[in-house]
């Protein structure tokens, strides 16, 4: 025992390796708290002779005359008024910001191409990815949260090969259990989401469990799915299409049962170029989202950059945006701005949507304007998430690499964290934010896990 204590003592460090002083300068530098900030002095004896030069975050202004730091709690009345919520200056991040917020905690690495979408559970236990592998992989991610340090190898539990073509979409409805996913083949499969606990990935009778898993096929579309969500209350599905529809499907138990599900409704836009249906030119939807706050509205983002809401109840579009040119970034061209993804707020009337042309913006669905333009990307944004625990930060992903958090209260870039290695001009594909967790999914083939920083 007093060998194994020697050499367990040899290990640990002879000195701190920055003291408590320098500790506290670097966080309150990191947090854009420069000298002549406090009042009491402790600024000055902690940033002795510092000039103003040291590369922190610019402040801001809203519209409305309030500085950074000056607003707290929910999100600005700015939000609801149509224009108020605007930057004054462009903002840059300050290489300390990258320590805040999130941290890399670990990278998947088994799909054989992109990843396209990644969805968890709310309890941060099970992760499912889909990729251009035309595979499914679900992984465990207990082991995680444990602080195993094997994490990094960790190989997924499961792996569901029944799509013959690119997995682009993903959507999961925990209360049954049930995992659908899309793509290039046409088909929406349901399945049985595998159980971590008694699934084993080196079991003798693979084809027997992968049957297991099936819960049903869909069948009504005729070109890629692009993207699906699930009403988070009830058992209905939405699906985006390249053929230019939106379509609605029975996902309950009892008619997944059936041979093949059948879609139920679905919602088409005329192409601007072509306004007769008849014609058959029609905008292709690239993205949705259900409204939560209106249970029956679905909203749906397009390639030419429109944006538009469904009444599923009455089978009716009850809203249709379309970003002006003049709202694009400086030298984009027509069409660059099309619609990546969307989100809706839970509580407030706002939805936020990533654009092709390197912008995320703001959208107040009451007055039906945008009402602010982040700028702060370099490449395509692909994601864009709002924080479900308080709301008040927008999570984007961009082909440029990077995820970026953005504090809405503020209107600036918090944090950006670079994870993913571009390829062939991609990089980020989808982002997930968890309670407890952000994960990114990119073309270099891996998953980023991201846990809140000390």
């Amino acid at each position: 025992p007093s060998e194994a204590l020697a050499a367990f003592l040899e290990r640990l460090p002879k000195a701190r390796g920055q003291g408590c002083r320098e500790h506290l300068r670097n966080r309150l530098r990191e947090c854009g708290i420069r000298r002549g900030a406090a009042t009491d002095g402790m600024a000055s004896s902690l940033f002795p002779d510092e000039d103003r030069g040291d590369g922190a975050v610019p402040s801001t202004r809203w519209d409305g005359g309030v500085e950074n730091g000056g607003s707290s709690g929910a999100l600005p009345s700015a939000l609801h008024n149509g224009g108020g919520f605007r930057r004054a200056a462009a903002v840059q991040e300050d290489s300390g910001l990258t320590s805040l917020g999130w941290a890399q905690r670990c990278t998947l690495r088994s799909h054989l191409d992109g990843v396209r979408d990644v969805v968890c559970d709310s309890q941060g236990a099970v992760l499912v990815s889909c990729g251009e592998d035309s595979l499914i992989k679900c992984w465990d991610l207990r082991p995680i949260w444990k602080g195993t340090p094997q994490s990094e190898a960790a190989e997924p539990y499961a792996t569901i090969r029944e799509h013959t073509s690119l997995v682009f979409a993903l959507a999961y409805r925990e209360q049954e259990g049930l995992l659908f996913s899309g793509g290039a083949d046409r088909t929406l499969r349901a399945w049985h989401l595998p159980d971590s606990g008694s699934h084993s990935a080196y079991g003798t009778n693979l084809t027997a469990q992968q049957r297991s898993w099936r819960a049903g096929v869909m069948v009504g579309h005729t070109d890629s799915i692009w993207s699906l969500e699930h009403h988070p209350h009830l058992p209905y599905l939405a699906s985006a299409s390249a053929d230019g529809s939106i379509g609605m499907w029975a996902a309950d138990a009892e008619s997944l049962a059936r041979q093949a599900v059948e879609m139920r409704a679905s919602f088409t836009v005329p192409s601007d170029d072509s306004p007769v249906v008849s014609s058959g030119a029609l905008d292709v939807p690239t993205c949705l989202t259900w409204v939560p706050w209106e249970s029956t509205q679905l909203l749906a983002g397009y390639a030419s950059a429109r944006v538009a809401t469904f009444d599923v109840n009455r089978g009716k579009q009850v809203v249709d945006l379309r970003i002006p040119p003049s709202m694009s970034a400086v030298g984009s061209q027509a069409g660059v701005a099309a619609v990546t993804s969307a989100c809706c707020h839970q509580v407030q009337q706002l939805a936020a949507l990533g654009h092709a042309d390197s912008c995320a913006r703001l959208l107040d669905l009451s007055s039906g304007k945008i009402v602010c333009t982040l700028s702060d990307h370099d490449d395509a944004v692909t994601s864009v998430c709002f924080d479900p625990t308080q709301g008040n930060s927008l999570v984007t992903g961009s082909h440029d690499g990077c995820v970026r958090t953005f504090d809405l209260r503020m209107g600036r870039c918090r944090q950006r964290l670079w994870v993913h290695r571009p390829k062939h001009d991609e990089a980020i594909h989808s982002v997930y934010h968890g309670h407890r967790l952000l994960v990114a999914g990119g073309a270099d083939g891996s998953i980023v896990v991201l846990l809140p920083s000390d």
